[in-house]
């Protein structure tokens, strides 16, 4: 891309951009599209509202707010579903984070019974644990008395 920048002569600024002219290239250096922008009304330091800032976002708008450094979509009612770096991690789609609980985006379709499934397993072995130690004790007293 090349840009050049016209500056003309301010009563009170100095110099201050008046055109910017844009050439995009293709990779052999031919003329894909071309631009001129200019000002046609300058104003400098002038108040402006704060709520003129405040942009109202559609419901299903993937917004990246680089202030909080967060992503996330909007819902309806001006609610956010938040998008976790996790999500973007395993490379998860609009339409699977728009349709699953903030995190769980883009896991596979196993994970959550897979998830269960140890869980449940954990809990039979530390109740296993415990039955063996029981009977161990009880062994022992037995054996003592």
């Amino acid at each position: 891309m090349l840009l050049t920048i016209s500056y003309v002569p301010h009563k009170t600024q100095g110099w201050v951009p008046d055109t910017w002219d844009g050439m995009f290239l293709n990779p052999n250096s031919e003329l894909r599209q071309a631009y001129r922008i200019g000002i046609t009304d300058l104003k400098i330091n002038e108040s402006i509202p704060i709520e003129r800032f405040d942009i109202p976002f559609p419901p299903g708008t993937w917004v990246r707010d680089t202030r909080s450094n967060t992503q996330y979509i909007t819902l309806e009612g001006g609610g956010e579903r938040v998008i976790t770096a996790d999500e973007l991690l395993r490379g998860a789609t609009y339409s699977q984070i728009v349709s699953s609980e903030p995190g769980k985006a883009g896991l596979p379709p196993w994970y959550s019974g897979v998830r269960t499934w140890v869980l449940r397993v954990n809990v039979l072995l530390a109740l296993l644990f415990v039955v063996l130690i029981v009977l161990r004790y009880r062994r022992a007293r037995r054996t003592a008395g």
